[in-house]
Order: C-alpha cells, then structure tokens, then sequence
C-alpha cells in the first residue's frame, strides 16, 4: 500500500480537486464556479456601488460577466517581489508580517476594488479565495479593467499568468469584465445549468432595488431584470398576484463570538394572495436558500385557519393554504460565524434569524388576511 500523500501547490491545488470546492467536477460544479464569480459582483452591489452585471455566453464556450463598477484596481505595489494583483488571482492570501496569523484566505487583506474599499462578507465567504479558485479551474480567464481614465488588461492560461499587466489611457464609464473558459481538463463538462444562472441574477436583482442583471444566451437571445422597488415590484409584476401584498420588517443586534463586535441580523416577509410562486423563496444576502426557515410557513397556516380557513370553498389543508399564497422571506446578516449549517444543505443557522422568524408573522397579518378576506377567497376559488 502506498501512504506517501502528495501536496498540491499552485493550480493544482484546485484543478486537481475541483469538488473540494464546486462540490463535483460535472455540470453542478461549473455552474458553481460561474456564481462563486457572479457573487463578486452582487457583494459590490449590495453596497450599491455596481448599478448592472451582465452575463453573455459565447461562441466558443466561454463566458463573459461585465460588472459596471468602481473596476477592480488591480494594484501594482509589490508584496515579497509580486505586484498585488498577483494575489489577487493566484494566492489565497496576500502576506502578513506575521505569518502565525495567515489562513487558506484573509479577509482583512485589501479587497480588490482597493486597500481601503469595504468588502462585502456575503453567504460565499470572501471575495479573494472565489476569485482565485475560479481563475484556476479555467484554460483561460482575461481581466479588463477601466478604472480612473485608465485601461488595464491581465491574461491568464491554466491558472497561471500569461505576460504583465498592459494599461494604457481612455475614457468612458468604469467597469470590470473578465471572460474566461472552464478548463476540460478539471470539468468533465464545460456546459452550465442555464435556468439556475438566470434564477440568481433575478433573484440578485428582485433583492437589490435599481439593480439591472442581464443573460445572453449563445442564440443571442437576451433577458433583463430590473426592480426598482426590489422583492414588491418582483411580486406586483406576475400577472398572477393579487394587489394587496403584506409586509413586515425586524431587525436585531448581537454576537456570535465573544472577541468579535456586534453585528446586526434583518428579516423581511413578504405575503400575496396568488398560485404562481410555489409557496416559499427565502433569499438571504441575496442568494436563494435551499432550505427556508420553516416557522413563518407554520404561522401563515395558523393564522389563515384562525381568520378566514373555515370560508374558503375547499378544503383548507396545508398543501392548499400554500398553492393559494406565495411567502417571501428576504434576511441580510453579516455576522463572522458561518450562515449555513453546510455549504451543500444551504441551511440558516443563524440564531437570531431563527428567532426571529418565529414572529415575523403575528397578530398584524392576522387582521391583513381578515381585512383582505374578499380577495383572498377569490384567490381560492378559481
């Protein structure tokens, strides 16, 4: 039996295990590749410093995602004899005079929009380690940049750099757009799950209000979300939903270790009378949960049976009660302690969302649904 273990450096240590990461080496895992990108963009959105992300499929089966932003800076101060953009794209860390303190990534390192631009700690984790996993499951992946009246361009081949940084001047609106191709020989597939890509950037724009997310396909065939009233215009807008939509807001403050400062948890419901939705979409830093909190569920049902169950013209079981409602629950939270019990189940494990998800529903929908009871029972009955 050989014991010997091998160490991965460089690239390999991604393109040799790329399910480490993407969860598989199939389709599943290239379409998570594409969001660990697309998540970038979204963080520097949420800050409202990105006003659209385009995404384009193209001929030769790469990918194009163009993010009207600050532009990335791609520095070119050196660190230990490389320039920063360097660990931008092919390290997981930038570093420290300390090395005790260095991890497989470092979210106090400067953030790729600049040293002192605020990095937005999304359900991903951090920017530099999605950015440069990707960058290494690729053949290629070609970043440009227009910054501060200035162009810059980076090539890469196989996780490695291809040439020096090339800028040069020009004007126009800044922006940052990589292309780049999944490699063949770390994916067995370079196809993605089309419609899940275009799932998250409505749900990505549905979640950030004045957010414009595009999707071409290889036909040229196009599509375009736009909320400027985000998850109220996302509901008003199909066809499906009754005018009258509940609402209700709560937020709380706490810790989850104690060397760490406080931060804050936010929950939104969202409730409609209509037989579109499916019942529940938890979107949580804007990002669709697999697994929903399941107490609000719970309340719509209880308070739907105590108003008005007993009128409706059919039985009201809990399979009913949800064909007739869709909930939509929306929760921001950027606490240091992981969001999700596993990055696969894709589950809240937050305690202070979990708490307050036990009341998001109360008395004040309860009266909604008898003052709507008109509308609602019409809902049941075609």
């Amino acid at each position: 039996m050989n014991n010997e273990i091998t160490v991965l450096r460089g690239p390999d240590r991604i393109r040799k295990r790329p399910a480490v990461v993407f969860t598989d080496d199939g389709i599943v895992g290239t379409t998570n590749a594409v969001k660990s990108l697309l998540r970038i963009f979204v963080g520097e959105a949420a800050l409202g410093k990105c006003s659209k992300i385009s995404f384009f499929e193209n001929q030769d089966g790469s990918f194009t995602v163009e993010s009207f932003d600050k532009g990335f800076a791609l520095g070119e101060k050196t660190v230990e004899g490389k320039p920063l953009w360097y660990y931008d794209f092919c390290e997981f860390f930038v570093p420290d005079e300390n090395p005790d303190d260095q991890f497989i990534f470092d979210t106090d390192s400067p953030s790729l929009y600049g040293e002192d631009e605020e990095i937005y700690q999304s359900i991903a984790g951090d920017p530099f380690f999605d950015i440069t996993c990707v960058q290494f499951a690729t053949e290629f992946f070609n970043v440009e940049v227009l910054r501060n009246n200035t162009l810059k361009k980076l090539n890469f081949k196989k996780g490695y750099p291809r040439g020096e940084l090339v800028k040069a001047p020009s004007k126009g609106e800044s922006y940052t757009k990589i292309t780049f191709k999944l490699d063949s020989e770390v994916f067995k597939t370079s196809e993605i799950l089309r419609d899940e890509i275009v799932s998250f950037l409505q749900i990505t724009a549905a979640s950030t209000p004045n957010l414009i997310c595009e999707y071409t396909d290889i036909d040229k065939t196009h599509l375009t979300f736009n909320y400027p009233n985000g998850i109220l215009d996302y509901i008003a807008n199909h066809p499906e939903t009754k005018q009258e939509i509940f609402e209700n807001e709560i937020g709380a403050t706490g810790k989850d270790r104690y060397n760490k400062k406080d931060y804050s948890a936010n929950l939104k419901v969202y409730v409609a009378p209509c037989k579109w939705w499916g019942f529940t979409l938890h979107i949580h830093n804007h990002e669709r949960v697999d697994t929903p909190l399941s107490a609000p569920e719970k309340s719509l049902i209880k308070y739907f049976n105590w108003q008005i169950g007993s009128e409706a013209n059919k039985k009201t079981d809990d399979k009913t009660v949800k064909e007739n409602f869709c909930l939509i629950l929306e929760s921001k939270c950027e606490n240091t302690a992981t969001l999700w019990e596993t990055a696969r189940k894709q589950k809240i494990a937050n305690t202070m969302l979990i708490n307050m998800s036990e009341d998001i529903l109360n008395d004040d929908f309860g009266y909604w649904l008898k003052k709507n009871k008109e509308t609602i029972l019409k809902t049941f009955s075609e």
